[in-house]
């Protein structure tokens, strides 16, 4: 009740209007108990009245945040439609740009990083050879359906060749061209001739090129073909692999043709390559086969193979001296037998595979024995556990270059995309037919035949990014349902916030889908962390704001507040968490970008972006749906079925918002008195029962507490409604529970929490046991972080029971075989520096896992094969000229073509003015000292490249540009042969063997590394290629970069929440609990036996983010209660659990439905880790956090004087000038009686003690009457009370059996008057905060009881 001057006149409405909105005295029990969370400007008064003390730094940042965000509620109250209708249509458009989303599958732009050393190589690798260079694998695994089986058997080979052989037959259509193996393979390149017959011959016999087991029998020729045999002029029989003797055939075409064409030239050629018998001669694994031919070496006998001793050793293709498989070196295991592992290292580019891993050898041989040319003398192989057969396959520019400008393609658009689609078809082909020949054949289907290309592999990474609707639809289904339910009241219908709820979940889906269409309008690609995790993880942050703004809505008191400011208020006291716990999301997203892989920056910022536009939508857009639900509250609509109305006060008039929260004990019968004024306004004094307060000591006393609410007679219907109203609001902790329904919520949250949880929470025994089992946690954390490995196994990726993964796992445990090239660049002088490169080449011998020779030594590279074809060629030289077959001006027709070729090479200059130079001769050799002549270097490499096309594509050079096309005729006279140009590429070839795990992989990356680095000072610029490189090198620095991030992350937590709330303390608490969440997390990584990768790293980042979800809620409780340290701890865990809990709860629905993805790296590396987190934050958050408070909590924001729990309350704002406005009552000291004065109402209280507060200078004509008054408010508070003697609990009436009850009735008033000046117009101008520091109390109080 408000008086001014001498009577009891109040405001009236329009005076009531005329204050500044947020200006009102906050009088009630949260204020005195949590100022600073209500109104940090009114707390910051009270310090600067020294009423209190407290953080005024903190207390300011506070106060400016709470003035902005209730100002925006107020904004938003005013305008709920308007508002309410932008920003949907605002975020609807924004999900336009779902449209330009663009999905990348393509292992290397998801893994390389950005700028960095390893895609600037990809770059120089791709410029060099172009897009899509190189060669394919197609590529089948044969192991065992049962484990104690071996496939070292002739069934097992024939099930391996059968199943090969029908899926190589496979034949795509496109483009109405019908598109075969023979198209599409890789075949080792052969010279060309100018005899049209030889030439054709040549290229329908040289095969497909195919790295398998098979090789090491007859039946291997059968892969080879061709699939139409070749006619041979005068021969009856058809020429196949199969019946192919070269030695044979080349005999029989010189003794035909021989006068039309040299063809010893060409049985050197075929010696020199190893191609002799062919196949001929390797024994049949079937003898009973009509084809195999009788020079095999068990033809005659037919005695059974020993498989074992035919593989020992390794295989040779049809050309053997280029084309040879080596064995694996013995490896041993743990309590096993000796282990060996074949593995191949073919011709092409690319080509390196693994044949038979886990080879046993026993033979009467102890562990210990030592290899002699890497062959342990005297053993052969009894057993093996896998089979592989590689096809390779021109990639895509190869394949397109192959057929350009060809009459095959003349017909179509022929391009790189259109080679692309052919090849992916074929494989997807070939591997469907494996699996419908594996089903159908009885030879096959005791073994487990599954085929691996990248084509499925692209096709299942493609497929595990598409954005699952139906999962996404039901998760989000769940999160709608759980919404509606936790916020709906069954029994209060009009206060139920269920459709509020609901409304809030459908909002967060609708901002996560806006969010991603920006991410697809501003060119963000999308990958599969992005389809897969953000919709969920952004739902759930969403939600967790919007159930904390749902519950200070539903549970403060803002009874004092006026309508028009109630969502400002909830703003003001939930909008400072919301934004302080979203940008601790953004800085930890924002930290996460800091690995240097492009999935993680992409999935990082857009989580960020989503982040963002959660936080304005729910402060922005929420808001505005709390405006309509207030409206509805005020109407007494039903919640959800608003055209149900409750009866009760008039439509229209305000409804004001109680609290519900509960109480452990019951208050006493008091009654509620109404006193209504004459000015239309009520004072409502409610006395509660004692309530129990806990002490730091674990102490309880009984403290009284009372309930004041302030409305106007308009808003009830009559004083028995108001009455209602109060008997129906509970006491500050108490769940709302009708008369005869006590105990139909004692089972809910809140109820557990306070009747429990917070019971236990003072108690010694607890915390201890707390801390220790946290302790005990972070040590597990530890010990569970050592056992953690890097590596991610793509047996995760893809689902269980497929074909992939069936190969994935037999090469993961059988084949640890890679290829790799050591790339040599431009801007060096190649023909001058070739001891540097044999040094570079010698160099990978101290690589432990690069597969040798037999001696020990390396395979040779395209240098060496160079070198050594230019001494053979000066070999025939040397002995035509010694033969005089050849001199210094010409050769005669007995000279060889070797030695013709020499000539012709010796007397190259390298000087385009002057090519030839026939003086040179004898004197100049080819080869001196193991150097290739430097000045005609360019000039051999365009002789050899085009007339030793069998070992230049052999030696996977890859040279660029690529050497001239030069063919030597023995009978052109013509000298110049064109000089190719310098080279700015070169690779050499290694085989790596041993690499199962990431940790081998990581050390010959290391050791590769340090040989390139050092080669590199000397001159020679040179990097490795390969896949190790390409997928496994970001684990080589990945722990540091995640140290560096998580650093970040926590230096940017602690900072925000320093400079939000301006305490570093509470800061370092939050930093140090969260810290333990993601040491335990990562713990957990090592317990369930996860690999650390790029994902885990960024989830181990993202934690700290999603941490503070679970920990500043409780945090800012704590610091803007009131008492000692455990009594805040227990008043803000009875504010702050539930919507913890609840966004905790929501959180994990979220990511539930990632439980049910196929592929386990979904449910192992998100969902598991995920969940963890959800349970760990919310352990640590709600139960340590609290313990850590209790004990070395950082003080409050504001502490009252004199070491009270409460508060005082603060005086009322000084009147505002009024210009305009109903008459008051003066005192009559200060002004002149009025003319007309109102009959003062009968009041036995007295005013002596009434003291004036001093009022400030006063100017301004206008303002002189108004100055001269003085406002007198008085306060009165009537308590009664009704006491009912022992065992009565009802009154009888007079006419009923037994004696009458005596009541007693007590009446207890207190009166507090306070005077204040009023404020000029110079007040008016001043600013706000040097009149709220110039302000006073003064007070005076009587009492009478009755």
């Amino acid at each position: 009740m408000v008086m001014r001057g001498g009577g009891g006149g109040g405001p009236t409405p329009a005076a009531d209007a005329e204050k500044a909105p947020g200006e009102r005295p906050a009088y009630s029990r949260d204020f005195l108990l949590r100022p600073s969370w209500i109104d940090a400007r009114v707390a910051l008064q009270q310090i600067a009245k020294g009423k209190a003390s407290g953080s005024r730094a903190a207390l300011w940042v506070r106060s400016r945040t709470q003035f902005y965000l209730f100002h925006t509620g107020r904004l938003v109250q005013s305008h709920a439609g308007k508002i309410m209708f932008a920003g949907i249509l605002l975020l609807a458009m924004l999900c336009i740009g779902l449209k330009n989303i663009e999905l990348q599958t393509d292992m290397e732009d998801l893994w390389v990083e950005e700028g960095g050393r390893l895609q600037r190589e990809l770059e120089y690798v791709r410029s060099s050879l172009g897009e899509g260079a190189g060669s394919l694998h197609q590529i089948v695994v044969q192991t065992p359906r049962e484990d104690d089986s071996s496939v070292l058997r002739a069934e097992a080979l024939l099930a391996h060749y059968e199943a090969v052989k029908a899926a190589s037959q496979v034949s795509v259509d496109m483009h109405d061209i019908t598109w075969r193996l023979r198209d599409l393979c890789y075949a080792p390149g052969f010279p060309v001739y100018e005899e049209h017959l030889i030439d054709q011959i040549m290229k329908k016999l040289i095969p497909c090129s195919f790295v398998t087991p098979l090789d090491c029998f007859w039946e291997g020729s059968k892969l080879l073909g061709p699939e139409f045999p070749v006619h041979m002029p005068k021969m009856s029989s058809e020429i196949r692999w199969t019946n192919l003797d070269p030695e044979q055939l080349l005999s029989y075409m010189n003794s035909t043709f021989g006068s039309e064409f040299q063809f010893d030239t060409l049985q050197k050629y075929m010696k020199r390559a190893g191609i002799t018998n062919g196949y001929q001669r390797r024994p049949c694994l079937n003898t009973s086969d009509p084809e195999c031919p009788e020079t095999a070496s068990n033809r005659a006998s037919g005695a059974c193979l020993d498989i074992g001793a035919e593989l020992t050793g390794g295989c040779y293709g049809f050309a053997t001296k280029h084309m040879h498989w080596p064995e694996q070196l013995i490896r041993w295991r743990d309590g096993e037998e000796p282990d060996r592992t074949y593995r191949q290292a073919g011709p092409a580019p690319s080509a390196v595979w693994g044949v038979f891993p886990g080879l046993t050898m026993v033979r009467g041989v102890v562990p210990g024995l030592t290899m002699v040319r890497g062959v342990v003398p005297g053993l052969t192989m009894v057993q093996a556990k896998a089979l592989q057969t590689v096809i390779q396959l021109m990639g895509e520019r190869n394949l397109y270059e192959y057929w350009a400008d060809t009459y095959k393609t003349h017909s179509m658009d022929w391009s790189l995309a259109t080679a692309k689609a052919i090849l992916d078809a074929w494989q997807l082909k070939f591997t469907q037919e494996i699996q419908r020949h594996t089903g159908q054949h009885n030879r096959t289907r005791p073994f487990s035949i599954s085929s691996f290309s990248m084509a499925s592999l692209n096709s299942i990474l493609r497929h595990f990014a598409d954005l699952d609707l139906t999962r996404v639809g039901i998760g989000y289904g769940l999160m709608l349902v759980y919404g509606f339910f936790s916020l709906v009241r069954w029994s209060d219908p009009v206060r139920s916030q269920g459709g509020l709820g609901a409304a809030g979940v459908l909002l967060v889906t609708l901002s996560v889908t806006a969010g991603l269409g920006l991410c697809g309008l501003i060119g963000i690609p999308f990958n599969a962390s992005t389809t897969q995790i953000i919709p969920f993880l952004a739902l759930g942050l969403g939600v967790d704001d919007m159930f904390l703004m749902a519950h200070t809505y539903s549970e403060s008191d803002l009874s004092c507040t006026p309508v028009q400011d109630r969502v400002g208020e909830v703003l003001r006291r939930a909008g400072v968490s919301v934004l302080l716990t979203s940008l601790c999301n953004v800085m930890a997203f924002l930290s996460a970008a800091i690995l240097p892989i492009p999935a993680l920056r992409s999935f990082s910022l857009q989580a960020c972006i989503l982040v963002v536009f959660n936080v304005l939508s729910i402060l922005l857009i929420f808001p505005a749906m709390m405006s309509v639900d207030l409206r509805r509250r005020r109407a007494r609509m039903f919640d959800i079925v608003c055209c149900w109305a409750e009866p009760g006060p008039e439509e229209g008039h305000a409804e004001p918002l109680e609290s519900f929260s509960t109480q452990t004990q019951q208050p006493t019968k008091r009654a509620t008195v109404a006193k209504a004024s004459r000015t239309g306004e009520v004072t409502t004094f409610v006395s509660h029962g004692p309530e129990l307060d806990v002490g730091a000591g674990g102490d309880s006393a009984p403290q009284p507490h009372l309930t004041r609410s302030v409305e106007s007679l308009d808003s009830v219907a009559s004083t028995r409604t108001l009455v209602r109203a109060d008997e129906r609001r509970p006491t500050t902790g108490a769940v709302f529970c009708p008369e005869g329904r006590r105990h139909c919520r004692r089972l809910g949250l809140q109820w557990l929490v306070e009747r429990h949880y917070l019971d236990w929470l003072p108690r010694r025994p607890f915390k201890l046991a707390v801390l220790l089992a946290s302790l005990a946690a972070a040590a597990a954390g530890v010990w569970g972080a050592c056992q953690v490995q890097d590596g991610l196994d793509l047996t995760d990726m893809v689902p269980r029971h497929s074909d992939e993964y069936t190969f994935l796992d037999a090469q993961r445990r059988y084949f640890g075989f890679f290829n790799m090239f050591a790339v040599t660049q431009g801007n060096f002088e190649y023909p001058t520096n070739q001891q540097l490169l044999h040094e570079y080449h010698q160099a990978f011998t101290r690589v432990p896992r690069v597969i040798k020779n037999d001696d020990g030594g390396l395979p040779d590279f395209w240098l060496g094969m160079f070198r050594d074809w230019l001494l053979d060629l000066q070999k025939a030289f040397d002995h035509d000229w010694a033969l005089g077959l050849i001199d210094q001006e010409q050769w005669s027709r007995n000279a060889s073509e070797e030695g013709i070729l020499a000539y012709k090479l010796l007397v190259q200059t390298g000087r385009v003015e002057y090519p030839i130079d026939k003086s040179q001769l004898p004197h100049v050799r080819l080869v001196e000292n193991g150097i290739i002549n430097p000045k005609a270097f360019y000039n051999y490499l365009t002789a050899w490249a085009s007339n030793d096309a069998l070992a230049y594509t052999s030696s996977q050079a890859q040279l660029r540009p690529e050497p001239k096309q030069w063919l030597h005729v023995a009978s052109d006279v013509e000298l110049k042969i064109p000089k190719s140009q310098p080279l700015v590429y070169a690779q050499l070839p290694f085989y790596l063997n041993g690499m199962a795990t990431t940790e081998s992989i990581v050390e010959t990356i290391e050791q590769v590394r340090s040989i390139c680095r050092r080669f590199e000072e000397r001159g020679l610029p040179n990097f490795p290629a390969g896949v190790p490189f390409t997928f496994w090198e970001q684990y080589v620095g990945l722990r540091f970069f995640l140290g560096l991030a998580l650093l970040c992350v926590f230096v940017a937590v602690f900072l925000v929440i320093s400079v939000v709330l301006m305490n570093a303390w509470a800061a370092g608490l939050v930093v140090l609990v969260i810290g333990l969440t993601v040491l335990q997390l990562f713990g957990v990584m090592g317990l369930l036996g996860l690999r650390l990768s790029a994902v885990p790293a960024v989830i181990l980042i993202m934690s700290v983010g999603i941490g503070v979800e679970f920990t500043v809620h409780i945090l800012l409780g704590y610091l803007t209660s009131l008492g000692s340290r455990t009594m805040r701890v227990q008043r803000s865990l009875e504010h702050m659990f539930r919507p913890v809990f609840h966004g905790a709860f929501s959180t994990f629905l979220g990511v539930l439905m990632l439980a049910f993805s196929e592929f386990d790296f979904i449910i192992r590396y998100f969902f598991c880790v995920l969940a963890a987190l959800v349970v760990l934050g919310l352990v640590n958050g709600l139960v340590l956090l609290p313990v850590l408070l209790c004990w070395i909590g950082p003080p409050a924001e504001v502490r009252p004087t004199g070491e009270a729990d409460v508060l005082p309350a603060p005086s009322p704002e000084p009147s505002p000038p009024r210009v305009r406005g109903p008459r008051v009552y003066r005192s009559s000291s200060l002004t002149k009686q009025p003319t007309k004065k109102l009959k003062p109402a009968p009041s036995q209280l007295s005013l002596s003690t009434i003291t004036e507060e001093s009022s400030g200078s006063q100017s301004g004509t206008s303002c002189r009457q108004e100055a001269r008054t003085h406002d007198i408010v008085v306060e009165p508070q009537v308590v009664v009370e009704t006491s009912y003697p022992p065992g009565g609990g009802e009154r009888r009436p007079a006419g009923s059996d037994g004696a009458l009850i005596t009541t007693k009735v007590t009446a207890t008033t207190h009166v507090k008057v306070e005077v204040h000046a009023p404020v000029t117009c110079a007040d008016a101008r001043r600013p706000r905060r040097r009149r709220e520091a110039a302000d006073s109390d003064s007070s005076n109080s009587s009492q009478s009881s009755s």
